[in-house]
């Protein structure tokens, strides 16, 4: 089964947004890694190896999802720069530049380190 492009990045879109699969992932992987995470304002050396494995598991479980969907990431990127479906494919890629952002990742596991600590 071939998809549009359309019906592609509404695939990768939904994925993204409501995957059980996916979410746990990021889920369990944040509970593990999240307490490395200090106030200091300073970033540690440790954040950076933790974002590379944060990195490596999101492409990973795309790059799983494209593969099933008989793609890879790299004509996904292609596909998201055709003005057919440019203004669609914008708001997830923005989405994933967002979650992909070291700063945005080292505020995201601060904030889930100190609601895991007051839930302890």
């Amino acid at each position: 089964m071939t998809l549009s492009d359309e019906e592609l990045v509404r695939s990768v879109t939904e994925f993204f947004f409501t995957n059980a699969e996916f979410s746990t992932a990021f889920e369990k992987f944040t509970t593990e890694k999240c307490d490395i995470f200090t106030d200091e304002e300073e970033n540690k050396l440790d954040y950076t190896a933790v974002y590379l494995e944060f990195q490596q598991l999101f492409e990973n479980l795309m790059g799983e999802h494209l593969t099933s969907l008989g793609t890879n990431p790299q004509n996904f990127y292609e596909i998201c720069q055709k003005s057919e479906v440019k203004a669609e494919a914008d708001s997830i890629v923005d989405m994933m530049l967002t979650v992909m952002s070291f700063d945005q990742f080292v505020r995201g596991m601060k904030r889930f380190r100190r609601a895991k600590n007051m839930d302890n």
